[in-house]
């Protein structure tokens, strides 16, 4: 798997939780930059972020 697909990987999970929607993605990926970084975030940097309510606790219980 090269790079391009590994970043494809996280794209796709990204995309297929429920409860993130487009504005939720943007404000993640304002944050994290890229999926990988919203996928390896603790429970404490996603909790910390304003305007995404209890989705942090949802990422991080997935």
């Amino acid at each position: 798997m090269d790079a391009y697909d590994s970043n494809l990987v996280y794209w796709i999970w990204l995309s297929q939780i429920n409860g993130i929607g487009p504005v939720i993605a943007k404000v993640l990926l304002n944050v994290f930059e890229i999926p990988q970084n919203i996928y390896k975030a603790t429970k404490f940097e996603l909790i910390d972020i304003k305007g995404i309510g209890s989705v942090g606790e949802l990422l991080h219980s997935i």
